[in-house]
C-alpha cells in the first residue's frame, strides 16, 4: 500500500508563486531487498521499505534527491501526470504486449507518423536482463525519473486476455516491470537454457529482427 504525502515548496518570489504549476504524482520505487532513506533538498525526508513504494504529490517542477546523505541527482518534471522515481538506478523493462493478432502485424498497422512520435510503439529489441537474453517489443531503462507511458504499473497484473471490440483484430497494452518480475514473468531462466541449441529458432529470431529494421 502506498504512503501518500504532499511536498510543499515555498516560493519566496511572489511573481513566481502567482503562476504555480500543476501537481504531479511521483512514485518512489525501491526494487531492492533493503530499505532506503530518501531526502529532498527542500528538507522533506522519508523511508521506503524493501520492495516498497511511496506516492508523493509534487507541486514544484524540479527537485534534488539524496539516499541518506549521498546525492543521487536532480530531476525535472515534465507534462506527464505521473512518474516513477528510481533513486537506486535499477533497471526496469517496459514491454508492449499484443492481444489478438501477432504484435509484428499490429505494429505494421500503426501509422508511420505515430510510430515516430509515440514512444509506446516499440521496436523489437534484443535486451540483456541481468545475464539473460530476451527478444521482444521492450525498452530497458534505468533513468532517475521515468514518466508514465504504460497501461499497467509495477504492481498491476497483465490480463491473460482482452475482450476486443467488434471488427477489431488486435489490441496492445504496455506494462512496466521490475527486473526480477520481468525474469519471472517470462520464465527467462528456463527460456535461456535452450538458447543457441536450436538453430532454427535462432535463425528465425534474426529474420524477425531484420524485418523490423
Amino acid at each position: 500500500m502506498y504512503k501518500i504525502n504532499v511536498v510543499f515548496v515555498f516560493i519566496l518570489i511572489i511573481a513566481l508563486s502567482s503562476c504555480g504549476s500543476d501537481k504531479r504524482t511521483v512514485i518512489i520505487d525501491n526494487p531492492t531487498p533493503k530499505g532506503i532513506n530518501i531526502k529532498f533538498k527542500n528538507g522533506y525526508t522519508t523511508s521506503v521499505e524493501a520492495w516498497g513504494q511511496e506516492k508523493i504529490i509534487f507541486s514544484n517542477d524540479s527537485a534534488t534527491v539524496y539516499i541518506a546523505d549521498t546525492l543521487v541527482g536532480d530531476f525535472i518534471l515534465g507534462k506527464q501526470d505521473e512518474y516513477i522515481l528510481n533513486p537506486t538506478r535499477q533497471y526496469y523493462y517496459i514491454e508492449e504486449v499484443a492481444y489478438g493478432s501477432d504484435l509484428r502485424d499490429a505494429q505494421k498497422n500503426i501509422p508511420e507518423g505515430l510510430r515516430k512520435e509515440d514512444s509506446t510503439a516499440f521496436k523489437m529489441n534484443f535486451v540483456m536482463v541481468d545475464t539473460l537474453l530476451y527478444i521482444g517489443y521492450v525498452k530497458k531503462v534505468n533513468d532517475l525519473l521515468i514518466p508514465k507511458k504504460w497501461d499497467y504499473g509495477i504492481s498491476d497484473q497483465l490480463p491473460e486476455q482482452l475482450e476486443l471490440p467488434e471488427f477489431t483484430a488486435y489490441a496492445t497494452k504496455i506494462k512496466i516491470f521490475r527486473e526480477y518480475d520481468f525474469i519471472r514473468f517470462h520464465d527467462l531462466i528456463n527460456l535461456n537454457k535452450n538458447l543457441g541449441k536450436d538453430e532454427e529458432k535462432e535463425e528465425e529470431a534474426v529474420e524477425i529482427m531484420q524485418e523490423t529494421k
